[in-house]
């Protein structure tokens, strides 16, 4: 059982530039950990959306303390209602990953869409980088009504 209590601020998420920011403290295992967090999101346009968030995790553990950090990033293209692009990206300091998912959606008719889903793991090696894992998934939903 791990309590946190925190604080958290948002503005409009109507508006073209929201931010977000969180702090939350509580019990983790043994010990404690703090958590602070910032994120901030700019609708550029109703078709083109890009979102970037960072977490700071500073644990401490009798067995030792520790930092992670996170940072992800969106970017959302919206070509018409029926057909989008996601893309989202993550790194964090601790497994030295950068994931990438990029999924692309056509709504053919209400009840049949396709998704086309891209998965990506690129591990950091001293100043370079190196693909270690690719995912390529689709998928294909089709209504039938009688």
């Amino acid at each position: 059982r791990f309590d946190r209590y925190g604080l958290f601020f948002s503005s409009s998420s109507g508006r073209p530039v929201g931010v977000g920011l969180t702090y939350s403290a509580g019990r983790f295992y043994s010990g404690n950990r703090d958590v602070y967090g910032i994120d901030v999101d700019w609708r550029v346009s109703r078709h083109l959306f890009l979102g970037v968030d960072f977490e700071l995790n500073d644990v401490d553990l009798p067995q030792g303390s520790f930092i992670t950090r996170l940072i992800r990033g969106r970017v959302d293209v919206f070509f018409t209602p029926d057909i989008s692009w996601s893309n989202f990206i993550q790194f964090d300091n601790v497994s030295d990953t950068l994931g990438v998912n990029s999924r692309f959606r056509w709504i053919i008719e209400p009840g049949s869409e396709l998704f086309v889903v891209l998965n990506q793991s690129i591990d950091r090696q001293g100043s370079s980088y190196r693909v270690t894992d690719t995912e390529l998934t689709t998928k294909l939903t089709w209504t039938f009504r009688f």
